[in-house]
């Protein structure tokens, strides 16, 4: 729920936004106000990207795969189209098609070197920043 303003909180609003000697129309009374009421989402913090070593060792720890044998978390959990990890949809795909059961018809992969490749993280990235704390 929404928190109500005083008249005092929405007056005090609009001299800071329209200094006095100043003749304010409707519209600019209720910008003002709409602003002060729902001033919009917070902005999310920008994450820094850097993946530490704590977390590159652990995508590199080895579990037991059943009769398969042992695969690292990276494996078990890279994408089937480029063979890293990302967040969203795979950025090399352009468009996938389904038979009615469910199982993939048809990919089609965007050109290479044309998709955002920074949006993946990558076995050497991994490897790399798993590495640097014993550097």
């Amino acid at each position: 729920m929404k928190r109500r303003h005083t008249p005092d909180e929405l007056a005090a609003a609009l001299r800071e936004r329209f200094p006095a000697p100043y003749s304010l129309s409707f519209r600019q009374v209720a910008e003002a106000a709409v602003e002060l009421i729902d001033p919009g989402p917070e902005p999310v913090p920008e994450p820094d990207g850097a993946l530490t070593p704590e977390q590159a060792k652990a995508l590199l720890k080895e579990e037991d795969n059943g009769y398969m044998g042992t695969k690292t978390i990276f494996d078990k959990s890279k994408c089937q189209h480029c063979g890293g990890l990302h967040a969203r949809k795979c950025p090399a795909v352009a468009e996938i098609e389904y038979h009615p059961d469910g199982k993939v018809s048809r990919v089609v992969y965007f050109p290479h070197g044309s998709w955002p490749a920074d949006e993946v993280l990558w076995l050497e990235d991994v490897v790399k920043a798993a590495e640097a704390e014993t550097d």
